[in-house]
Parts: C-alpha cells; structure tokens; sequence
C-alpha cells in the first residue's frame, strides 16, 4: 500500500452525524447512523498512532522541529546587514548583490513543493536528516565563494534545501500530534519560527559590523551541527503513520480502518442525496 491516502480526521464524521440527526425519514435513518457509528468505531479506535509517544516525548520532537524550522527564516534575514560588505569584497553591483537574496527565496517556495511529496512517499526523516546535512555543506560553501555569481548559485541552492527542513518539521508535528491537540502544537511550533526573523538581523548586523560577512555563514553553520544532533536523538522513529503501522505491525489494522472510513464515506454521500429528497418534493397547501 501507499503511504498517502489516510482516513479523514474524526470531526469530518461528526460534522455528517451532526447532518444526519436534523433530517427527516427517522426509522430509515436511524439505521444508518447506527451503521456510520459503527463503521466509524471501527476504523478510528482499533488503535490510535498518536500514542505511539508519551507527552515528554512529544514535547522534545515538537522543540527540535521548532529548532529545525527557526533555520529557513535565519538563514534569509541574518545575512542582510551584510549586504553591503559583499559588494565591496567582490566589487559587485547592487542588482547581484540583491539576487543572492531574491535566488535564496525564490528556491525555498521550489523546494517545499518538492520535498512536501518527498516526504510523503519516503518518510520525514530522509528528508530531514539529509536536508540538515546538506546544508551545512552549502553553508560551509557560501564562506568560500570565490565569485557573486558562485555565491548566488549556492544560495539558491541552499534555499532549495533548508525548504526541507520546515517541510518536514510540519509533517513531524501533524503525524505526532492528534487534530484535538494540534492547534496548540502548532501555535508553538511557529513561534520560533516568527520570533527568528527579528532577531537575526540584529544579530547579523553586529557580526558583520565587528568582523566580517562571512561570519554570518559562520554562526549558520555552527547553529546547524547541534539542530542535526537534536534531530538525530530526539527523532529517531520515522513518525510518518504508514511507516509507524509498518514498524508497529499494525499494517493490517490501518489498511482496514482505511477500508472502514471509505465505506462511511460512501454511506455518507448516499445518505445525504437521500436527506437533499424531501426539498423536491411537492410544495405545502400554503403554498398551493
């Protein structure tokens, strides 16, 4: 089987139960929200992939994808106080100096469209672990650029790979945490991520005002070593649920709570064709 393609969130079934209990043809009806019920029960508390970790657990992955994520906007926001000293060190004009910028951003909105699919089919953590590497590597690079025109190509390059890193730090946190509880976990999950881009300008300004702008390049690599590490430790089960069932042996059990919920979907979707009838039907005497 393939990965995608879970069942719907348990409040898609009570918005349709909440539907079907304000309709009329009671008897017919009621027999099918018992069956809706039941199929519903079956294929949502056979077992539960978001208890696979405990709270303490949950809490440390969900602060080293904030950590993880915090990289996509530092990366950008860090380095422009910098801006001018790299014009001045390769005698570049504005425009160049201004698309080292414009190819880091531009490549982030290309990678998320390519690692999203990557991670669905592969798991989160190949493309968080080698996204995290290979990033390091092109930040290490950019210190050594010899030319702007060397220096554009490997921010966009590294654009297109810190895109997985917040890609997959998404996924990590929705696979770990329930729908009841994911607003809450996502409320922290961003707050780094919206907090990074005040404060690494002025951090950037600072380095770049006392040495020089290669040390922006410096603190990004540095602050990347310990995130893999925290990464490595803290995540170390691929989270994504198909993988989880297939390491848990409960393979079985999503394929046919799958099964379950497309059965109530169908039931639904007849059910509510059946519900939209009594609008056709002939017009009250008041009306006649």
């Amino acid at each position: 089987p393939h990965p995608q393609g879970f069942p719907p969130l348990p409040t898609r079934f009570e918005m349709e139960f909440h539907a079907y209990t304000h309709t009329e043809d009671s008897e017919e009806l009621q027999h099918e929200q018992e069956e809706l019920e039941a199929a519903h029960q079956e294929g949502s508390h056979a077992f539960d992939l978001y208890e696979i970790y405990s709270r303490p657990q949950k809490r440390a992955i969900l602060l080293t994808c904030s950590f993880v994520a915090i990289l996509t906007p530092f990366t950008d926001t860090v380095y422009l106080p910098a801006l001018r000293d790299v014009g001045e060190f390769y005698n570049a004009s504005d425009s160049l100096v201004a698309a080292t910028v414009s190819a880091y951003l531009g490549a982030i909105g290309l990678g998320q469209l390519f690692f999203g699919p990557l991670a669905d089919r592969y798991g989160r953590l190949v493309v968080i672990y080698s996204g995290l590497i290979i990033y390091e590597a092109l930040t290490i690079a950019c210190i050594f650029a010899p030319t702007i025109e060397a220096l554009i190509v490997l921010r966009s390059f590294e654009g297109f790979i810190v895109s997985s890193s917040v890609v997959a730090a998404q996924c990590i946190v929705a696979d770990i945490f329930a729908p009841a509880e994911r607003g809450t976990a996502m409320g922290s999950f961003m707050a780094p991520f919206l907090i990074g881009p005040i404060i690494a300008p002025i951090i950037g300004g600072a380095l770049a005002s006392t040495y020089h702008w290669q040390s922006t390049f410096i603190l990004l690599a540095a602050l990347t070593a310990p995130i893999t590490i925290l990464a490595i430790v803290f995540i170390r089960h691929e989270p994504h649920h198909w993988f989880a069932a297939k390491r848990l042996g409960l393979l079985d059990e999503l394929n046919s709570s799958q099964l379950s919920i497309e059965s109530t979907l169908s039931l639904a979707s007849a059910t509510s064709s059946h519900s939209a009838a009594p609008a056709a039907r002939a017009p009250p005497l008041a009306a006649a």
